[in-house]
This record gives structure tokens, sequence and C-alpha cells, in this order.
């Protein structure tokens, strides 16, 4: 589950919703999830799905901000479409693993795609044009900050000072 992969996963899944740019809207989020993510409760120290009987995965949410949430969903997306069909647990968290990183990968990709960003910013990487667009695209403004030094426009450092 390599982050190339897991970016490339992010970019087609767009493709074929038909949304190649511009924000992901919560509906659609919901769509691609199989479920509700919007409930403001969180429910335990990890993000945790149970798949059942062939209906799904119950999920069970960690974070609470809208914007946290949204990108949890993402990862839940992701790791029902990178767990093999026999993995009846399926969990986000914290953790350094491969899966997880790949989850984090294709979630910043899906809720922010790179060119959009970097089309969008124009070089213009200050605080005030960062968390515009994190508010256009409904993510946290240290997500953006993440992405773009994960992808060379930002030095790692810039990042922790934000």
């Amino acid at each position: 589950h390599g982050i190339p992969l897991a970016r490339n996963l992010a970019i087609r899944l767009r493709d074929h919703v038909e949304v190649r740019s511009g924000p992901i809207g919560d509906g659609l989020l919901k769509q691609l999830l199989g479920g509700d993510f919007t409930r403001p409760e969180a429910s335990g120290p990890i993000g945790l799905g149970v798949r059942g009987d062939g209906r799904g995965a119950v999920l069970h949410f960690r974070r609470s901000v809208p914007t946290s949430r949204r990108f949890e969903a993402a990862r839940f997306v992701a790791e029902q479409i990178l767990a093999p069909p026999s993995d009846r647990w399926l969990a986000a968290t914290d953790a350094a693993t491969a899966r997880q990183k790949a989850q984090r990968a294709f979630a910043v990709e899906l809720l922010a795609p790179i060119a959009d960003l970097t089309e969008r910013l124009s070089g213009d990487f200050s605080s005030d044009a960062i968390e515009s667009i994190a508010d256009e695209y409904a993510v946290s403004p240290l997500m953006v900050k993440a992405h773009l030094a994960n992808n060379g426009f930002l030095r790692r450092a810039d990042v922790r000072n934000y």
C-alpha cells in the first residue's frame, strides 16, 4: 500500500465520481463512505470500523472537529478500498504503519488534490492564503501545509512552525 498508489487511487476515485478538481462536499463524502460522518461525538482513542455481514462497516470516529472528521472519513474510505475483504477490523490511527500512511496520503489527495492547491495558491504560501484555501476545501490549514511540504512546495520546518 505505497503512498504513490494511495494518491493515484484518490485521483482515480475523483475521476470516477467526476469531481476531478475542487472540493469534495459532505454529501459525496457520505456516499463514498457509505454512511454519515457528521455526528459531532467522538467515540474513543482510535477510529475503528467493524465489517459486518455484507452491509458495510459500522464506523466509530474519534475526531469531533468537522475538518478532522472529514479527514478521518476519507481515511475510512481508503481503508475500505485498501483492506483485504477478509479484514473485519478497519482502523484509522496515528500509527506510522504503511497502511496508515497510505490512508493519510489517500485522504489528503481526495480532499485537497495537490494540483488544485498549487494552481489556486499560485506560489502564495502565506498563512492567509493557506487558511483561505483550507476553508474552501473544508480541511485544516495544517493539512494543507503538510500536503504542500510532502510534495516539495514548503519546507517541513514551515509546517512545524505553523
